[in-house]
């Protein structure tokens, strides 16, 4: 039976609680939020599980038992990750993190060295899991990559509907913002989807190539009343001088074609599709549960999703 302890309770904390609580196999042992409209609620009953657990919110790790899997959900910052990540390896829980950048971090990234470090030091394995990154986008392909003799590119569009999401996904995009306020925003890094480069770099490491550059660009969809409908970006990574990686989002309100679509360029040429898009919450709270299952076969250190997709195309030189 797997322990879990999660972290952080907001909307996604809550479905992946839920989620645990259903899987056959997964014992929930504590929960843990700050937040004081949260504390002393019962587990069960925040999530809408539609039982009581009979385990109230903590508002720290005082008096959690002990158990094998922390499940974080409390940010998408890499640096933002250090005191609930070091607080679960230093009771000797390996960790599964929705947070955006920590599914695949740059190499030089001190936050990603530091928690590497303090989970090889716990002799546990930390991993970032989620949809996007981390799924559609990145481990999705490198499956499908196995059925290529030759691959020269990957080509991935994943357009979102954001009226069928969490209503907290459309303030992240800019929905109904002017763009004076979209671009302001942008600057500060409040608006944009968090995580394509971690999708790129995920890709690469997977496929044993070395990305050169990575460019990605930012625009706000405008809707009839002139302000923003959502966001769509693009992110292209060099890899020898020509874009081997070109990953494209769309999440915005009203969308004509919502869905997921791999192109795989080589031999044989492949194309993958799904409409509409892979469902965003449902599917991070899936992998977080199946990657928790899984996480104890992993070596210690920071772990990605590529160690988990051990059948892929790969590429030597």
């Amino acid at each position: 039976m797997l322990r879990t302890v999660h972290v952080g309770l907001g909307t996604i904390g809550q479905l992946c609680l839920r989620a645990a609580a259903n899987r056959p196999g997964i014992r929930i042992v504590g929960a843990i939020d700050p937040h004081p409209d949260l504390v002393g609620r019962d587990a069960g009953t925040l999530a809408g599980l539609g039982r009581p657990l009979g385990l109230r919110v903590e508002p720290d790790w005082t008096g959690v038992p002990e158990a094998d899997v922390a499940i974080v959900c409390t940010t998408s910052r890499l640096v933002d990750l250090r005191e609930p990540i070091g607080a679960a390896l230093a009771r000797g829980l390996d960790v599964v993190s929705t947070c955006e950048e920590l599914v695949a971090p740059p190499i030089d990234s001190p936050e990603a060295q530091e928690l590497d470090g303090l989970a090889r030091r716990a002799g546990r394995s930390v991993l970032g899991a989620g949809v996007n990154p981390g799924f559609v986008m990145d481990a999705l392909p490198l499956v499908l990559s196995a059925a290529m003799l030759d691959l020269e590119a990957v080509r991935v569009r994943r357009v979102v509907d954001v009226r069928t999401r969490r209503p907290q996904l459309a303030a992240k995009t800019g929905v109904g913002l002017t763009p004076a306020e979209f671009e302001t925003r942008l600057m500060r890094g409040e608006v944009g989807h968090v995580g394509l480069a971690a999708s790129a770099r995920l890709l690469a490491a997977g496929l044993g190539w070395e990305i050169e550059t990575l460019g990605e660009a930012v625009r706000p969809l405008p809707r009839a009343d002139g302000r923003c409908s959502g966001v769509h970006q693009e992110l292209r990574a060099l890899v020898g001088g020509v874009p081997r990686i070109v990953l494209e989002l769309t999440i915005a309100e009203a969308v004509a074609a919502p869905g997921d679509t791999i192109w795989l360029d080589g031999t044989p040429p492949l194309e993958w599709r799904i409409t509409p898009a892979t469902p965003g919450e449902e599917a991070t709270c899936a992998l977080v549960v199946n990657v928790a299952l899984g996480l104890a076969a992993l070596p210690a250190g920071l772990r990605t999703m590529v160690d988990l997709v051990p059948l892929r195309y790969r590429e030597r030189r």
